[in-house]
């Protein structure tokens, strides 16, 4: 698979890890709110280096 193809894939995943966050915090959970963040910004880094190969 192409990198611009993982990378539409990882951009569709961090928006729902997004929405997972926002639910999490709206039900005061932070401790799921926390790991979804976490989740969020591996996602980021991983897209930020597939940008760079």
């Amino acid at each position: 698979m192409s990198n611009e193809r993982i990378i539409r894939l990882l951009i569709s995943k961090s928006n729902a890890y997004k929405d997972g966050y926002a639910r999490a915090l709206a039900k005061g959970d932070t401790y799921a709110a926390k790991k979804w963040k976490e989740g969020y910004q591996l996602i980021k880094e991983r897209i930020y280096d597939l940008k760079q190969e």
